[in-house]
């Protein structure tokens, strides 16, 4: 389940490079074997493979989402549920899972990734005392 917890230090506003970021713990990240989120029963036997997908209930609402995630925006949500972490760390953690050896190539990607994840009310930042 998803039980209730304060938050008394989440803010949903932008990250900086220094924020420490934390996903919401309204969430779960599943790992599926058929794409039961968008497809019909009667498509599942040729669509066996792995997806992932994230869902959340939104804080102000608890209204309950979820979001289809790639392979590398599983990693980024998971590091950041392992945190808090900055954006950069959050990134390492995903680029040392999937054994690329710079993080360049995808660093737009992530922090793309990490934007919307504030826009859809997954991701907040800590308040620091």
């Amino acid at each position: 389940g998803m039980p209730d917890v304060p938050l008394s230090d989440w803010r949903n506003t932008r990250p900086d490079n220094h924020s420490l970021i934390q996903i919401t713990p309204y969430h779960q990240l599943l790992s599926l074997e058929y794409p039961v989120h968008d497809r019909s029963v009667e498509d599942f036997e040729l669509q066996k493979g792995i997806y992932f997908i994230l869902v959340y209930r939104k804080i102000e609402t608890f209204d309950v989402h979820y979001l289809a995630l790639s392979p590398f925006a599983a990693l980024l949500v998971d590091a950041f549920a392992s945190g808090p972490l900055t954006p950069g760390q959050a990134l390492e953690k995903a680029a040392d899972q999937l054994n690329t050896p710079g993080v360049e190539p995808i660093h737009e990607q992530a922090v793309q990734f990490t934007h919307s994840l504030f826009e859809k009310g997954i991701a907040g930042v800590l308040n620091h005392p």
